[in-house]
């Protein structure tokens, strides 16, 4: 059994009561010492199944992500592999029509990462020659073309800019002093309102970090130096702070343990 399946089954029996806590953690911890690995959840620690229950389901998450991770690496070895193998091709076009589907949307993949890669640094050369004088006396056409076209646009987005500035200033003194007021008023009320949601977003933000930071099993969590951190799961099983979990993060936990409860 691997460890994904052993977790599925022990989080099954966990929420069904068809078994012990400490017959499901031996269990689990059965399957991780198989494998030549320490033990995973510690005996004798669980006075509930919720606690379990919220535990399974995190190593299950993170086993998950492990293995999609694993999996992307494989595909990108398997992906630089076949670009070796057209780089040193002489008919790509046959090569492209004898692979797989599969294989064939690897190599349209690297195509347009490549592609993106070029004009990357096509941008970096053409601004690298608007900023200075020396490098566009050597830059290639191709390069001061687009230099041109891009000083031209971005000299039509300032005028732009300017103009609509320019049209708000003289809407508002030209009106009635009511009318500046409402305008002033509408103004006033815009950075209110999204002051108001940027305040109930940092409350509903350190509100929910403390309520992961009570339910995250003390094996899995720690302080140092006045600085709390829990474990998760970023291509592989880090300590990150508490305040560092991103939004994702958090909501992925928030919602394991509202589902304990």
């Amino acid at each position: 059994m691997t460890k994904i399946e052993a977790l599925k089954v022990a989080i099954s029996r966990t929420k069904h009561g068809v078994m012990r806590i400490n017959d499901v953690v031996r269990d689990v911890n059965t399957v991780w010492v198989e494998a030549g690995e320490p033990y995973p959840l510690p005996y004798d620690e669980y006075k509930r199944r919720a606690w379990l229950l919220a535990d399974l389901e995190r190593m299950l998450t993170q086993l998950v992500d492990d293995a999609h991770a694993e999996a992307l690496e494989m595909n990108a070895k398997r992906s630089a592999k076949l670009a070796n193998e057209i780089m040193f091709c002489d008919d790509h076009r046959s090569l492209f029509d004898k692979c797989d589907p599969y294989v064939r949307g690897l190599m349209i993949s690297d195509a347009h990462s490549e592609a993106l890669r070029a004009n990357e640094l096509l941008d970096t050369s053409v601004l690298v020659v608007l900023n200075n004088r020396d490098a566009w006396k050597s830059a290639s056409a191709t390069v001061k073309k687009l230099a041109v076209a891009l000083a031209q646009a971005e000299a039509q987005e300032e005028d732009y800019r300017f103009n609509w500035l320019h049209n708000r200033w003289c809407l508002f003194h030209s009106s009635s002093r009511q009318q500046q007021e409402e305008i002033i008023g509408v103004a006033w009320e815009q950075a209110h309102q999204t002051i108001e949601a940027d305040e109930e977003y940092n409350s509903q933000r350190k509100w929910k970090l403390e309520a992961i930071w009570k339910h995250t099993h003390r094996d899995y969590k720690g302080e140092s130096d006045g600085v709390r951190s829990i474990l998760v799961c970023r291509n592989g099983t880090i300590s990150v702070p508490l305040d560092g979990l991103t939004d994702k993060e958090i909501e992925q936990r928030s919602s394991m343990w509202q589902r304990n409860k």
